[in-house]
């Protein structure tokens, strides 16, 4: 028997081994949960501490606080605007640019509107002036026309300018002009009628 007293002495002390690491290991958790919580306490009251110094500005601190993200907003925002002004600067010299290309232009334009109204005042005073001497060629073809063809042939004949003579013999019939032609001297008449083609 007195080996199984050494035996359950032994459990015994086993047991009240463990309850011991037990207690101790249950002690160093209270502990640990309690540092935990006092460390987050203190935390939070940090926190209020500095929100109420903030709220209230003691010691200036809510001065510091704004100034210190006003300053990085500040200076952040002053590059974005520095950045802006140059791209608006090119903009603007772009669009300087354009425009006085677009002057240059209407200007070049005015000019070549103007001179496309002198010629066509030109053109209309050149053709009044055609119609003007049609109707004059017209009148005196109707004298030709009454006269016989070799009166008629040698008073054309006298006259310096051929063309005038081409542009009456135009304005007469085809049987007047051809009797006229006849009556003048084959080189006259041949003349004139290269003229008239």
């Amino acid at each position: 028997m007195a080996s199984n007293n050494v035996t359950v002495e032994k459990n015994t002390s086993d047991v009240s081994n463990k309850k011991g690491m037990n207690g101790k290991s249950g002690a160093k958790a209270k502990k640990k949960g309690h540092t935990g919580l006092i460390v987050f306490f203190a935390f939070l009251l940090t926190i209020a501490l500095l929100g109420a110094c903030y709220v209230l500005n003691v010691g200036q601190v809510k001065d510091i606080v704004s100034n210190m993200f006003v300053n990085k907003q500040t200076e952040a925002q002053s590059q974005v605007n520095e950045d802006n002004q140059k791209l608006l600067k090119t903009q603007q010299t772009k669009l300087d640019k354009k425009e006085a290309e677009l002057n240059a232009k209407a200007t070049e334009l005015d000019t070549k509107e103007k001179s496309l109204q002198e010629l066509q005042t030109q053109l209309n005073a050149l053709k009044d002036e055609l119609n003007g001497q049609k109707k004059e060629y017209k009148s005196i073809a109707k004298i030709y026309e009454t006269m016989d063809s070799e009166s008629a042939a040698n008073i054309l004949m006298q006259y310096t300018d051929k063309n005038q003579v081409a542009q009456i013999i135009m304005q007469l019939s085809n049987t007047k002009s051809a009797e006229i032609l006849a009556a003048m001297t084959p080189s006259f008449a041949s003349q004139l009628l290269k003229m008239t083609n």
